[in-house]
């Protein structure tokens, strides 16, 4: 199996994992990425800016924001703007994000 399928269909059993603990929570914190987004119009973000904003309840587990972002991307509610070291994965380059 090629990597990107693996790493899909593991970013997709978090979110279903994350939606079974707290019904729809992917459909949620995307709506909230795509708020946060249009507030920091035209500045760009990391995923972990969204999680420190407090929109919404965190996940039982924090890599289910990555099957909201991508929800969200599917979606054309935001689009990657690049990559930056983020504070919360000890500085390992994690994808820019702007309103679409």
């Amino acid at each position: 199996m090629n990597a990107r399928v693996e790493r899909d269909e593991a970013i997709e059993a978090v979110g279903e994992a994350a939606d079974r603990a707290s019904p729809d929570w992917t459909e949620r914190a995307c709506n909230a990425i795509q708020a946060f987004a249009r507030n920091r119009w035209p500045e760009s973000f990391l995923i972990e800016d969204v999680r420190a904003a407090n929109c919404i309840e965190p996940p039982h587990d924090g890599r289910a924001w990555g099957a909201a972002a991508q929800l969200a991307s599917r979606r054309g509610m935001i689009v990657r703007a690049g990559f930056a070291p983020a504070k919360s994965s000890h500085l390992s380059p994690k994808p820019v994000w702007r309103a679409a």
